[in-house]
Formats: C-alpha cells, sequence, structure tokens
C-alpha cells in the first residue's frame, strides 16, 4: 500500500485512536520525505516499540540522544502522545530523560471497540503506573517531564500529584462535547461505542438533538445515577465517575469506575492501619 505523506497531526491522531499499525506506516512515508524530522522519528520509534519492534526502537533512540541532548531553545519542546501498553512505561520513562521531550500519557480504552480487551490494563497495572508516576518527576529531580489526559486520575490525596486533574469538572460528554460519525451518527463522545448513539442527523438536525431535553440523559444527569464508592465521595459531584469512556471500558458503567487514584490511596492508608 502507498501512503501519501501526512501531517504529525494527522499521525499523532492515528496513535491516540490505537491505530499503531497505520500510524507506523504513515511515520515510514513521512520519514522518505522528512528524514531530519525529530519528532517524526521519535514517533516512528514509539510505534516500533508498541509493534514490539525493540531493536529498532533502541536504535532510534540511541540516534536521537546526541540531538536531545543540545536541544533548539527557540522551539517549543514536542509533545509525544503515547499510548499506555501495560508496563512500557519504564523504557519511555528512560529514553525521555534529560530531554526537552514532554511524555504525554493516555489511557487505551476499547473505546467504540478500538482495542481488543488483551491491551486493556487492569486495576492492578494502573496503580501500578499511578504509584510509578507520583515518584518519577520527583526521583528524577525535574529531568523527566509528564503530562497526564484527562482519563488518568482525578483529585489524588497526595500533595505530589497536584498537577493532575484538581480542576476537572465531570466528563465533558453530552454537555459540551458532542461526536459526529461519517455516517451521521451522533454520540455524545466518539470514544464511546454503538450503545450510545444518541440520534442520526439524517432523521433530526443537530440542533434539534442537541438542544433537546431528553437527550444525553445518562451524561447530562450523571449526579443522580452514582454508584458505589462515587455516591459518597466528597468529589462525587464534581468528578462523576471520570471519563465516560474509561468507566464503561473498565467497569461496563457510567455511574462508577475502578481507575480512580483517590480509591487506591484511601485503601493503601487502611491497609496500612490494619497492618
Amino acid at each position: 500500500m502507498k501512503w501519501v505523506t501526512m501531517s504529525l497531526y494527522e499521525i499523532k491522531h492515528m496513535m491516540a485512536v490505537g491505530e499503531t499499525a497505520q500510524a507506523d506506516e504513515a511515520l515510514k512515508a513521512l520519514l522518505e520525505a522528512e528524514p531530519d524530522n525529530l519528532q517524526a522519528k521519535m514517533l516512528y520509534g514509539i510505534c516500533r516499540q508498541l509493534l514490539g519492534d525493540e531493536e529498532t526502537f533502541r536504535r532510534i533512540h540511541d540516534e536521537l540522544a546526541p540531538a536531545m541532548e543540545k536541544p533548539n531553545e527557540t522551539e517549543t519542546p514536542p509533545e509525544v502522545a503515547s499510548l499506555w501498553r501495560k508496563y512500557h512505561a519504564l523504557t519511555f520513562a528512560n529514553m525521555f530523560l534529560d530531554t526537552p521531550v514532554v511524555w504525554q500519557v493516555q489511557m487505551a480504552h476499547k473505546g467504540g471497540e478500538r482495542f481488543p480487551d488483551d491491551l486493556l490494563m487492569n486495576r492492578e497495572q494502573y496503580k501500578w503506573f499511578t504509584e510509578k508516576a507520583t515518584d518519577w518527576p520527583y526521583d528524577y529531580n525535574g529531568c523527566l517531564k509528564l503530562m497526564v489526559m484527562d482519563d488518568f486520575g482525578y483529585f489524588p490525596m497526595t500533595p505530589k500529584l497536584r498537577f493532575i486533574c484538581q480542576r476537572w469538572r465531570w466528563c465533558p460528554a453530552g454537555r459540551y462535547v458532542i461526536g459526529i460519525r461519517a455516517n451521521g451518527d451522533v454520540l455524545s463522545c466518539l470514544s464511546l461505542g454503538e450503545q450510545f448513539v444518541e440520534d442520526n442527523l439524517r432523521r433530526r438536525p443537530l440542533v434539534d438533538i442537541w438542544r433537546d431535553q431528553n437527550s444525553f440523559p445518562r451524561f447530562r444527569n450523571k449526579s443522580s445515577q452514582l454508584t458505589g464508592k462515587y455516591a459518597k465521595c466528597p468529589f462525587g459531584e464534581v468528578c462523576k465517575a471520570s471519563c465516560s469512556a474509561m468507566a464503561i471500558s473498565q467497569a461496563g458503567t457510567l455511574t462508577e469506575t475502578p481507575f480512580c487514584i483517590r480509591q487506591l490511596e484511601q485503601e493503601k492508608i487502611i491497609k496500612e492501619m490494619l497492618g
């Protein structure tokens, strides 16, 4: 298949939605046209790593190491959006030490069946990573620049994670975000699956769907639907069970989620108290 050269923005989006193989091919085409494109090389290295090609990843890492030691200070440091896949975090962390690269972490989830189940993190893996993310910026004395997306952690207790979602005001899906598929299907968010199709533009105009008080009830009226610990959490009214795509992927419901840093912290404190 012959690829037309795509922009880095388009390729990053492909990676963000889990189309790693396609992004890999697109980056090959881009690097043929622009062999000195630093960010394209970094993204290609990540794709190779995610596809299991450790040798190429290491070769690219070693090749780029000298260049990343002397970044051009007049340019904005590139952000590399990397989908989390189980335990690749340590490799990425080491790759980005003492570089201008901002490591942006986004959780992989089913999101409309884009990922098979074996690529999804379970709660123990999520717990492992949150513990690492808590300490990395401090252990590396600021030499690792870490940024997380709004599907990662909510209102943590530790001051070390104050930069994570302290201003989160509940999932925007269906409230001020809307998703429209090529076939006209309207969803509260494109990261959600078939069961969340609200209507279709061939049946009703978008303005009517959006202004209908009965549209998106599962997202616009979350407060009264929260269950489990979220129904009792002091931040439940603000958080409202976090990112809807993450909640439905891992808990099968929109009303609670096992991916909550605050809950993990509380469980750890109780375990320590009980010995």
